[in-house]
């Protein structure tokens, strides 16, 4: 303490004495909301202390400031801001940040380092209409994040533009993408979020060598800059600042059958019924554009009405769909076609975007003919295109798939209520998602909404939406940036994005690649095989790859308990269901970036094969110890193996002092019982304690959480050298165990040695059978009350 005293009183010294010769800064004073002001370069600016891990700050003489919906949170202006002679000085939780007059910087310290700040914004420039800010960088520092990049993922060196943009047949190289985000995370535990919705630029040390600028020339005024102790905390503090997403249903986290596309009802029931007779798990299929239309013939994009000639009794199919447990989930975009009624209705409703003249702004070059857009920002709009969704929902359509919401055709001079073109263009598809979280609270209150959404904006999350990476190549080179694509979001806060498994276009039909795709598709957070021209149903494959992809489907089904068990996490408290390797283990920082390894959940490291034809690959396994997930194989951490690879699956580990539940492979959710639960521990003496929180509810109300409607499992392991010790607490009523009431959990220890005894809530047990010696496993069997213990005696 004494030392951290002497830090700070060194660095107020510096500070003595300096004056400002150029009047940069002016006026700086703290008002009574704490709230520090002052002007620079005759612009002016405000900080405050929004919580006490994050500091907002604003230019205010700048553009016409649009409302993102990206803040979750109330600005709480924390006290803790105080003038000084040098400038002001603001206190966070356990660092500090020292304004500075001239010349202008603010420097973020941790009170353990008071000589060494770990970010600093340099400058904040307003000129010609165009805001920046200017935060320097040190050598050694990797930036993450700005959302789908199908780069790497330390972005430094990169100039990326801020623009919502789709790239067809996009591979490995492509560095924008559908849902771009003006939010980077730095290697020092900081992360800076540019609150705009404009078009934009991140110069990442591209332009200077250790200076990161963004900007924007359109609308957005705020920057804030969250600081974590390590890369996992500062996931959580973001989440703080912009909320996280509500828990999906179940049947979501399922196989979802999609292809492009299903065009008729009997194409599509007979797709099903044939996946249904091969016994693949299938939760939900998803009817793209043939709908509500023709193909080329006749798209009728927006008229958003089902095509009867193709679909003559949708509705039975519908519910003859939903007997089976299989979810309808319908296509939509917000494109109208100028040869549509549609068009006509909307005109009239005042639903469109306008010209400078008020008129429907129309979009010549449109793909699928000329076409407006909805004014996705005024009331207008949003009850005219809900108005379309509301008889299909009645009708029993599940779920909906929102497509083109970049939007992907978007020319300068749209004006709608909230801004132009350039003004709101990130912001469009996060406002359409929006719109349908909104009006599912108001009209289905307690429906949990699922809405696959290629494009949003930070924050996005709360509104339900399944991002997807949009039309990516059918190849290897398409495959290989879905890590750092998927991750890039998820240090966002954007939990559920994935892709189209297997590649959507402009390759030809490649078996391995399609297997190596919907391998890597389990440990993604949703699972939706997706393509055109070649089919994306594993039932359409030769027997060898059936077999394989067969096996995969069943084992994301095994898994729906812990897969569903990450989706409360990140409800919770922002917890990433995928998330890069360092989040959740001691990573030296060069390894930082690597793009074939990934964690799902804090328990699995998924080692995707990326490669065509790869006999062997060469592994590095973090601190600890962990074990192949499919043979029990036991690996000391910190160290590089190479394994030979089986297309029978890709190389997964899990981490010692992991508890893994899961069950019986089933249809789908219609049919999930967790009346008998497996639940699997990996134990290692090196792992003297561990906890586990299991969660489950009915996988269907939305308001579960409110209610308390749900029920936990809470698990403690402890070890020694004697023996291991299991104690379990249950609340709440039981879920998914059909009408006996009952549960039974099938207990499994990984790596223990072969007990002398074994005593359940204190009385012995014998066992015989239950120890496999070869793999080192004990397996216990025992009904679940609510409180147990179970001790293994060494």
């Amino acid at each position: 303490m004494k030392y951290q005293r002497f830090q700070l009183l060194l660095i107020l010294l510096l500070f003595v004495g300096v004056e400002a010769s150029m009047g940069q800064v002016r006026d700086m004073k703290v008002d009574k909301n704490e709230t520090l002001h002052f002007t620079l370069h005759q612009t002016p600016i405000q900080i405050s202390l929004f919580n006490n891990t994050t500091v907002e700050i604003k230019a205010l003489n700048t553009n016409k400031v649009i409302d993102t919906k990206a803040i979750f949170a109330e600005n709480q202006h924390i006290p803790h801001i105080k003038n000084t002679h040098y400038g002001a000085i603001i206190e966070g939780t356990y660092w500090i940040a020292k304004v500075n007059k001239e010349p202008f910087s603010i420097r973020f310290f941790k009170k353990r380092d008071l000589l060494n700040p770990f970010a600093e914004v340099m400058n904040i420039v307003y000129k010609e209409a165009k805001l920046q800010y200017d935060l320097k960088v040190k050598p050694n520092e990797q930036i993450y994040g700005g959302g789908a990049r199908a780069i790497s993922m330390d972005r430094r060196g990169e100039t990326l533009k801020l623009h919502n943009e789709p790239h067809y047949s996009y591979g490995w190289g492509e560095k924008n993408l559908n849902f771009s985000q003006p939010l980077f995370f730095s290697s020092n535990n900081y992360s800076i979020f540019y609150n705009s919705g404009a078009t934009g630029f991140a110069d990442i040390c591209d332009t200077k060598k250790n200076t990161l600028s963004i900007g924007s020339g359109y609308s957005g005024n705020a920057l804030y800059i969250t600081i974590g102790e390590d890369p996992k905390d500062l996931h959580h503090q973001f989440a703080k600042l912009v909320g996280t997403a509500p828990l999906p249903p179940r049947w979501a986290l399922g196989n979802l059958m999609s292809r492009f596309g299903y065009t008729s009802q009997r194409q599509a029931e007979e797709m099903i019924e044939k996946m249904q007779a091969e016994e693949v798990p299938v939760d939900a299929i998803i009817l793209d554009l043939y709908w509500f239309g023709y193909g080329q013939k006749e798209w009728r994009m927006g008229d958003l009405k089902w095509n009867t000639d193709s679909f003559p009794t949708h509705r039975k199919m519908i519910q003859k769909f939903k007997k089976k447990g299989i979810q309808t989930i319908l296509i939509a975009e917000p494109f109208i076609l100028e040869s549509t009624k549609s068009h006509k209705d909307a005109e009239k409703a005042n639903a469109l975007g306008l010209n400078k003249d008020g008129d429907p702004f129309i979009i010549e070059k449109f793909w699928f003919g000329k076409a407006s857009l909805v004014d996705i920002f005024s009331d207008a709009g949003k009850k005219w295109f809900w108005n379309k969704y509301n008889p299909l929902i009645k009708e029993g359509v599940s779920a909906w798939w929102g497509d083109l919401g970049e939007p992907e055709m978007h020319p300068d001079g749209i004006h709608y209520q909230l801004g132009t073109t350039n003004q709101i263009h990130n912001i469009y598809g996060h406002y359409w998602s929006k719109m349908l979280s909104d009006e599912y609270a108001k009209n289905y209150p307690n429906t949990r909404l699922f809405h696959l959404n290629r494009a949003g904006f930070v924050g996005t999350q709360r509104f339900s939406s399944f991002p997807w990476s949009g039309d990516v190549s059918r190849s290897w080179r398409g495959l290989k940036p879905q890590i750092p694509i998927m991750l890039g979001l998820s240090m966002g806060q954007i939990p559920y994005a994935s892709s189209d498994l297997g590649g959507f276009c402009a390759g030809p039909q490649n078996n391995e690649l399609y297997t190596r795709w919907l391998q890597f598709g389990v440990f993604n957070p949703i699972y939706r095989p997706h393509g055109a021209d070649v089919p994306s149903e594993v039932v359409e494959y030769p027997d060898s790859v059936k077999r394989v992809v067969k096996k995969a489907i069943n084992l994301r089904y095994q898994l729906m308990p812990y897969n569903y068990n990450l989706t409360w996490q990140q409800t919770k408290q922002g917890t990433a269901l995928a998330s890069p390797w360092f989040f959740e283990n001691d990573i030296p920082k060069e390894m930082w970036d690597r793009d074939d390894v990934y964690m799902w959940g804090p328990s699995f490291l998924v080692y995707p094969v990326l490669e065509e034809g790869q006999k062997t690959k060469e592994m590095f396994l973090p601190n600890g110890i962990w074990f192949n997930f499919y043979n029990d194989d036991r690996y000391l951490g910190n160290s590089n193996i190479t394994l030979p690879l089986t297309l029978d699956h890709i190389p997964v580990f899990v981490k010692a002092g992991s508890f893994i539940p899961m069950v019986e492979s089933f249809q789908n959710t219609q049919h999930y019982n967790t009346k008998k639960l497996t639940m699997h521990y990996y134990a290692d003496r090196t792992v003297g304690e561990s906890t586990y929180t299991w969660f489950n509810d009915d996988g269907k109300g939305k308001n579960n959480l409110q209610n308390n409607q749900f029920e936990t499992l809470d698990c403690k392991i402890n070890q020694t050298s004697e023996g291991v010790t299991l104690e379990t607490h249950h609340t709440g009523s039981l879920y998914n165990v059909a009408k006996s009431k009952t549960r039974t959990i099938q207990w499994v220890f990984h790596n223990v040695d072969n007990p002398v005894k074994v005593l359940i809530n204190n009385q012995v047990i014998t066992l015989q059978s239950e120890y496999n010696s070869e793999v080192k496993t004990l397996t216990i069997e025992i009904d679940q009350k609510e409180n147990q213990k179970i001790e293994l005696k060494y």
